[in-house]
């Protein structure tokens, strides 16, 4: 009967391992940092908070985590999370249900870039698109709040507005 038992036992632990599931977890680490700091960070459109931030973002498996980092005045950064195959998947060897758990869970992949850094743009602005007030001068939106490049094309200048 305890042969039996042992046997059920061992039989089970096999058959339900999920070897990426229970050794490297459902998340990972991903910091992310913007210039100028303070920028709102949204993953799949959800807002998770502001740079500098590490935060703990769940695995993929074979979807896309798409990131979105926002500041007032700046021109909004959009990419991917990178991911790679996780090595410790193949620990399952020829165990299907814990391919399938390590699948459902969403560990199958990780996150193969775990640092984010970018310097965010100031939004531009060309001079013939803004509109003039009742004086002739040139309104240019938000310029107490963030930084702003009004451009004029016929003369090529730039001007940076801080």
């Amino acid at each position: 009967m305890k042969k039996i038992l042992l046997l059920t036992l061992t039989s089970c632990m096999l058959l339900l391992s999920s070897c990426a599931t229970i050794l490297s977890g459902t998340k990972d680490d991903v910091t992310f940092n913007s210039t100028p700091s303070g920028a709102t960070i949204l993953i799949d459109g959800i807002q998770v908070g502001k740079t500098p931030s590490i935060l703990s973002v769940k695995r993929p498996g074979f979807g896309e985590k798409t990131v979105t980092i926002k500041l007032k005045g700046y021109d909004d950064r959009t990419f991917m999370l990178s991911k790679t195959f996780n090595m410790m998947t193949v620990c399952n060897l020829a165990q299907p249900l814990g391919w399938l758990i390590d699948i459902v869970t969403g560990t199958i992949f990780k996150y193969d870039k775990t640092n984010y850094s970018m310097d965010l743009e100031p939004r531009a602005y060309n001079l013939n698109d803004l509109d003039v007030d009742q004086f002739g001068s040139y309104i240019i939106p938000d310029i107490l709040n963030r930084d702003v490049i009004v451009y004029d094309e016929e003369m090529d200048v730039e001007i940076l507005f801080q």
